[in-house]
């Protein structure tokens, strides 16, 4: 067989990170009963980079959207792939195209909540287009199940075109990472939230329920975004700016996050958040908010969470997103209790050992074969 695997960009961010790790894993996959190329939409510099002698495209962005896709309409005519494998909502858009003229097997893969995506004007119009593109698929590949739910119930997918395939870890290089010299700025203790400074990682909420709480630790924040100035002057406001640091971009977290008592995660809107992993990988307490989708199987909840509450889930602390008394909480919590910490830092290895590459490969290879088997 042959297949394309697509995707907008190698510029950075979770879903590139994914699909590089899953380049690399086809690449060395001896068994493989199909060959590839891969397809990059946009001409931006690459923040990942693809192992050797795979076949890419490059189409650029020159001609703007329009172009770009009878561009890609063209390449797959000339292909004549059997099966195309997307990453991100324009990939998706151009794979569901080009699948209904050229009659391959058409996979799409959704790495976030779709209606946390369709956001201002024409939502209406926006969902329709999506449930569109999303109905031309033979499946869909959801990074958690949340995610395939909204499509299920939100889109009318149908159910039996949706398929689980959590994010990929590789434990071993993870660890080993850590322990390059750090960049630690100071030698206090410190608890750790990393991600995008946007609205929906919440962190105004941790800046507020920090300020509140008993702990005494330092706060380091790591990620950059529009958010930055506004969360500095809500740390001066609650008086806690002496004790929070905005670390930046950090292109190694994981050096951070060695040395961190716990992490922190008080998103509202998650697809399968990459840091909680890595952090629980690294042996560290988890603390998250029940957001969207992600963490409630991650850290798996079994139940509902009281108002003002935080609930001792299997594999860590989880609380209402956006509550700031259950937030606060379990910032104590986890302050006050050294054998609260040991015992979660114990199951945070072993859950991490779920997600890891093997695990992955295994998965994408048994939905790949169910899907080109189906023909």
């Amino acid at each position: 067989m042959k297949g394309l695997f697509v995707i907008n960009s190698l510029e950075g961010g979770g879903a590139e990170k994914v699909f590089v790790t899953l380049m690399s894993l086809i690449k060395s996959d001896k068994a493989k009963s199909y060959e590839f190329d891969v397809v990059i939409l946009d001409n931006f510099e690459e923040a990942y980079e693809l192992p050797t002698n795979i076949n890419v495209h490059r189409l650029g962005n020159s001609y703007g959207k329009t172009g770009q896709l009878v561009k890609f309409l063209i390449l797959v005519w000339k292909l004549k792939p059997e099966f195309i494998f997307s990453f991100l909502f324009r990939s998706n858009h151009f794979n569901a195209i080009a699948s209904i003229l050229f009659k391959y097997k058409c996979i799409l893969s959704e790495r976030s909540n779709t209606n946390g995506r369709i956001q201002g004007r024409f939502q209406k119009i926006k969902k329709k287009i999506v449930k569109v593109i999303f109905s031309k698929a033979d499946a869909i590949v959801v990074v958690s199940n949340g995610v395939g739910n909204c499509l299920i119930n939100d889109y009318q997918i149908e159910p039996k075109k949706i398929k689980y395939l959590n994010n990929p870890y590789n434990i071993d290089e993870l660890i080993t990472r850590s322990n390059e010299p750090s960049r630690v700025s100071n030698s206090n203790r410190y608890i750790i939230a990393i991600g995008r400074l946007v609205k929906t990682k919440g962190f105004a909420d941790l800046i507020m329920a920090f300020s509140k709480s008993k702990v005494t630790y330092d706060l380091k924040i790591l990620g950059q975004g529009p958010e930055l100035e506004s969360l500095k002057d809500m740390a001066i406001k609650y008086g806690v700016m002496e004790r929070v640091e905005f670390c930046g971009f950090q292109e190694n977290p994981g050096t951070f996050i060695k040395n961190a008592e716990f992490f922190v995660l008080s998103s509202y809107l998650e697809g399968f958040p990459n840091a909680v992993v890595e952090s629980m990988a690294l042996s560290k307490p988890i603390l998250a908010s029940n957001c969207t989708d992600g963490p409630k199987e991650i850290l798996g909840l079994d139940r509902d969470i009281p108002k003002s509450k935080v609930i001792h889930a299997k594999y860590g602390l989880i609380y209402s997103p956006g509550d700031l008394d259950g937030l606060t909480a379990g910032l104590d919590q986890y302050f006050e209790s050294e054998k609260l910490v040991h015992y979660y830092s114990n199951m945070s290895l072993l859950r991490a050992k779920d997600f890891s590459r093997e695990i992955f490969y295994s998965k994408f290879t048994e939905i790949l074969k169910e899907v080109n088997e189906n023909r």
